[in-house]
């Protein structure tokens, strides 16, 4: 292959990267202006979480699959306590509140998960 081929290859080659990174940008830029516009956090999520007399670690675990929502926190500091939550129809910010009630454990939001924390 001669020069030329090499270098108009190299420019197809960049051109399609160029494309796909701008696919990749324009993809995440509508994801986020879609969760602006409606102005929803993931606390704002249905929880679909329907528990009673459960250990607080298993309940925290059902709603991370059934809202789903990445929680982040550690099991240890986490009381051993029995929860119930009627919270099929609340949003997580709901739930949470119900299921960290007077267990001195707080939780706040970032952009892609929930910190649970002392």
């Amino acid at each position: 292959m001669n020069t030329r081929g090499r270098t108009a290859g190299r420019r197809a080659h960049g051109a399609w990267h160029r494309i796909a990174v701008g696919v990749a940008g324009l993809t995440l830029y509508g994801l986020a202006a879609a969760s602006w516009v409606s102005g929803q956090t993931i606390l704002d999520r249905p929880a679909r979480l329907e528990v009673e007399g459960v250990p607080l670690v298993d309940a925290l675990r059902l709603l991370q699959e059934r809202a789903p929502v990445p929680l982040v926190y550690s099991p240890e500091l986490v009381p051993e306590r029995q929860v119930s939550c009627d919270c099929g129809t609340r949003t997580v910010r709901q739930a949470l509140e119900v299921l960290l009630r007077d267990t001195g454990l707080t939780f706040r939001a970032t952009e892609s998960r929930v910190l649970i924390q002392p």
